[in-house]
């Protein structure tokens, strides 16, 4: 009779042990912080060079812990990046703000901003910035050539000349290199006087090649344009004479 009720008395405790656990509050398993970016290229489009166009990436933290932004760095000088808040809660959204300098660039331009943060699945992210940055004076055709040149020829061609900025520049300055070239803007009659030209005004410009006789090999040369507005800078179009066949 002892044996049973020492068997009962351990099932009793057992059963109150097994309630006092069932009772107990049950902790999900937090999951880690998790970078999310709606989207990590953008596409800039068409940029006149020297706009400093901008993109914002938005970010969200996917996961149950905290999210920590360790850096955000541009790998390129021309390209800054300001975060909007280096911790982000579970749930919460944030954002990187990324400006392209387009000054010093010409064509098909990528830019990478990397972004380093405590997601261990993901502890580096790379931020693509697309551009397609059009020179800010234009020149069409871009390159004059004077083809099937003869002896002592003396030949002319006409490129426009575009202000694609949106505000004015002025002219300072017209030659060209070698000799047998020269360049001239029939607009610009004084030119003790810079030629003011507004945004998106056109001129020609005549090119002129004098052949020093007979080409033997093609002769490159260019016509230099020094503009102010609002930096002075030079542009530089393109000549090329081929000898007649």
């Amino acid at each position: 009779m002892a044996r049973r009720n020492q068997q009962r008395a351990v099932a009793v405790c057992a059963c109150a042990a097994w309630a006092v656990v069932a009772a107990l509050p049950i902790h999900s398993i937090a999951s880690p912080p998790t970078i999310t970016f709606g989207n990590e290229t953008c596409d800039l489009g068409s940029v006149i060079q020297g706009e400093q166009p901008e993109c914002v990436f938005p970010f969200t933290n996917g996961g149950d812990d905290e999210l920590r932004i360790i850096q955000v760095e541009p790998t390129c000088g021309c390209t800054t990046a300001l975060l909007s808040a280096p911790l982000l809660h579970a749930g919460e959204h944030g954002g990187i703000r990324v400006v392209f300098d387009s000054d010093n660039f010409a064509g098909d331009v990528v830019k990478e901003v990397e972004v380093r943060s405590n997601d261990p699945a993901r502890r580096n992210v790379t931020l693509r910035v697309k551009a397609l940055v059009e020179p800010e004076i234009d020149f069409e055709p871009r390159v004059v050539a004077f083809d099937d040149v003869r002896a002592d020829a003396v030949l002319k061609q006409v490129a426009i000349l575009t202000n694609r900025r949106a505000d004015p520049v002025r002219v300072l300055r017209l030659e060209a290199q070698p000799s047998s070239y020269r360049c001239l803007m029939p607009s610009w009659s004084d030119r003790s006087q810079p030629l003011v030209l507004e945004s998106w005004d056109r001129v020609a410009i005549d090119i002129v090649f004098t052949s020093p006789g007979t080409l033997v090999m093609a002769i490159a040369g260019e016509c230099t344009l020094e503009v102010e507005g609002p930096r002075k800078r030079h542009f530089r179009l393109k000549l090329l004479a081929l000898p007649a066949p």
